[in-house]
């Protein structure tokens, strides 16, 4: 009989390591001379940036480098892909910003990523990351969807002339008029749509790597979708062939959804690995977790 089969139950084969406490995650790994990353974040919903002061961050010890979004351009990354394609009722399809793993001169939310910290070990990454100096100019920010398209509301990206994504259609709009004209009673409500945010067990994580004799980046990461976060590293933003990017992801403390996708944090890690010459980790904290995640 074939391994997997039409009516053939698939068993599960991590439950017994998962019940004696055997399962390997990525903060259980260890890599040879690894060091560790804390990252800058804007403490604005929107705000420009302006000078960012890192001469009191690479004094201090154990601080190897310290990268911001001049270090992202200068290795020439490209911007953050968009996942899923939408076709909108304009034929314009969706709006795409320009998003890169460290922000550039505009903060557009609140853990929005401006710096990156390597040191030799966690907390010496953390002290650094609070000595530097950033100057922001606070901006207004959209905090609800009602606001999003009143014409007062100033533009989050204004390469895009719209603080809307995207405009479709579903349905039939004709068909439904004539229902609701002929109904004997109608009622309307308005709903607000809450912010979501998952919160798995296991906080966000990776590991940078960089193996110089195969001039490949490696990354470690508690996630989802392998295949789609490594394609899309490779193809958007590395800009390199499909094998020079391997991903690996060990046992996932729970993702939701919310790991599908390619984080700053993951091309950071990988970005650093190369420049210092040793592996990169980075584990969120818990409310730092809530602050970079994707929310739905």
């Amino acid at each position: 009989m074939q391994k997997f089969a039409v009516g053939q139950a698939v068993r599960r084969v991590e439950d017994e390591r998962f019940l004696k406490g055997d399962g390997c995650y990525v903060d259980d790994i260890r890599l040879d001379n690894m060091v560790h990353a804390a990252f800058v974040r804007s403490p604005f919903a929107h705000a420009k940036v302006g000078k960012i002061d890192v001469s009191a961050a690479v004094a201090m010890p154990g601080v190897i480098k310290v990268l911001t979004y001049k270090d992202v351009k200068k290795a020439g990354l490209g911007a953050f892909p968009t996942v899923t394609a939408v076709d909108g009722v304009d034929e314009n399809g969706i709006a795409v910003p320009d998003r890169f793993a460290l922000t550039g001169d505009v903060a557009r939310f609140v853990g929005d990523p401006v710096a990156m910290v390597v040191a030799e070990t966690t907390v010496q990454a953390q002290l650094a990351a609070e000595a530097i100096m950033v100057d922001y100019s606070d901006k207004p920010a959209v905090v609800d969807l009602a606001s999003v398209l009143d014409r007062k509301t100033k533009l989050i990206h204004p390469k895009l002339k719209s603080n809307r994504a995207y405009h479709f259609h579903k349905g039939d709009e004709a068909g439904v008029d004539k229902a609701i004209a002929a109904a004997a009673h109608v009622t309307r409500l308005t709903f607000v749509n809450n912010r979501v945010a998952p919160s798995a067990v296991e906080p966000r994580g990776c590991i940078g790597d960089y193996d110089k004799q195969k001039d490949q980046l490696i990354l470690h990461v508690s996630g989802q979708a392998v295949h789609g976060q490594k394609g899309q590293m490779a193809d958007a933003i590395f800009k390199v062939p499909p094998e020079k990017v391997r991903v690996v992801m060990p046992d996932v403390g729970g993702g939701f959804g919310a790991k599908n996708f390619v984080y700053p944090e993951n091309v950071m890690v990988m970005l650093a690995a190369k420049l210092v010459g040793r592996p990169v980790k980075w584990i969120a904290q818990r409310s730092e977790n809530f602050l970079s995640e994707i929310h739905g």
